[in-house]
């Protein structure tokens, strides 16, 4: 038997699990991380921005429409003739 080589592949299976386990781990915080983020956003239409883990709200412009009365008119005239 070769006690010093199973002691070394043990060491090294446990230090690759341990290293896996880190990697799950990090990705858990991060997803959890995320959905936290995710629910700092309300679900009411609009434009939100987080910054610095304040949410940010853009208003929403007004719209207008502004039709030249006169112009309209005379290029209805012009089609028809």
């Amino acid at each position: 038997m070769d006690l010093k080589r199973t002691d070394a592949e043990t060491g090294a299976r446990k230090n690759a699990l341990e290293k896996e386990q880190k990697q799950v781990d990090d990705e858990k915080a991060a997803a959890l991380e995320e959905r936290r983020e995710i629910l700092k956003i309300p679900r009411d239409p609009g434009v939100y921005q987080l910054e610095d883990g304040r949410l940010r709200i853009f208003k929403a412009a007004e719209v207008t429409v502004h039709n030249a009365k006169k112009r309209n008119v005379l290029s209805a005239i012009a089609r028809c003739r």
